[in-house]
């Protein structure tokens, strides 16, 4: 009769996905749902001592077990031994391959058909932009920062780095991340807020402002939400609309489409923005 096999310790548990970054143990995958696996196999040793434990997702312990390509025990254990601080705060957007890249803002699609194209650039630390690869490879680039212009989030190339996690609150799930914060009045000054709220009575419902938001929806692609601001101008994107905000503006400006198939394609100079506000001294298409 086999034996039952023995209840893992959860403090041994955390420990073994802790030293892994709290995600799958293998360097190439992104993975954060993880199966313990025993490196030396239970039924022989009938241990759980943290030394033969790893976490690995379960795409990799299935590719362990039977994959076409051997991951021995020593490979396990090169795994396991990484030096690697905790990923808090990171992650990683994987965007299928497509021929029809499209950035859904609000109800309108940004599409390109040069290599890169910058919406929009408030600051060096306030800007989104996305680039083509090979024709079908979607990445997308883009800095949020607080009042004070300090950079607080950033997206590189897909990748993912949230600063401030005392102020904000991060979630994620393999193709869909959400950064947001309790503290708007550190992110957007409260009279850009208030004219937002005028056009659209739900946003910033709950005090939570959204930050970020990122979903994969269709190979190629990918909707953003979230607000980028200085003292005098915003940039906030909403599940209804593009809209900018300034100072001298009495309402907000909107751009509104049909979703996906409204697209705005933009084939100008790639060291050009597509939008910008008349104060900036940047180049941009639509002056603001």
């Amino acid at each position: 009769m086999a034996k039952s096999r023995k209840k893992l310790d959860p403090k041994i548990k955390q420990k073994v996905l802790d030293e892994c970054g709290n995600k799958c143990a293998n360097p190439g995958c992104s993975n954060l749902r993880s199966h313990i696996h025993h490196i030396e196999h239970w039924a022989i040793y009938e241990s759980n001592d943290e030394k033969i434990l790893i976490p690995v997702c379960p795409s990799c312990h299935d590719a362990i077990h039977y994959g076409s390509i051997k991951i021995d025990d020593k490979k396990l254990y090169e795994w396991k031994n990484i030096d690697r601080p905790l990923q808090s705060g990171r992650s990683h957007i994987y965007i299928e391959p497509s021929r029809n890249i499209k950035l859904l803002t609000g109800t309108i699609a940004l599409s390109t058909k040069n290599r890169k194209v910058t919406i929009f650039k408030l600051s060096e630390n306030n800007k989104l932009s996305f680039k083509i690869l090979d024709g079908e490879i979607s990445l997308i680039n883009l800095k949020i920062s607080n009042l004070k212009n300090k950079e607080v989030l950033k997206v590189s190339d897909n990748h993912v780095k949230v600063h401030d996690l005392e102020s904000i609150t991060f979630k994620q799930v393999p193709g869909h991340i959400i950064a947001s914060t309790k503290n708007a009045e550190q992110y957007i000054d409260s009279y850009l807020l208030e004219k937002m709220k005028i056009e659209q009575p739900d946003y910033h419902v709950n005090s939570e402002l959204i930050l970020l938001e990122l979903e994969v929806m269709k190979p190629g692609l990918v909707k953003v939400m979230g607000c980028w601001a200085d003292d005098e101008k915003a940039v906030i994107i909403t599940n209804k609309s593009l809209s900018f905000l300034s100072h001298d503006l009495q309402q907000p400006l909107s751009m509104v489409g049909d979703g996906e198939n409204s697209v705005l394609m933009y084939t100008g100079s790639v060291d050009c923005s597509l939008f910008g506000f008349k104060k900036d001294s940047s180049n941009s298409a639509l002056k603001i």
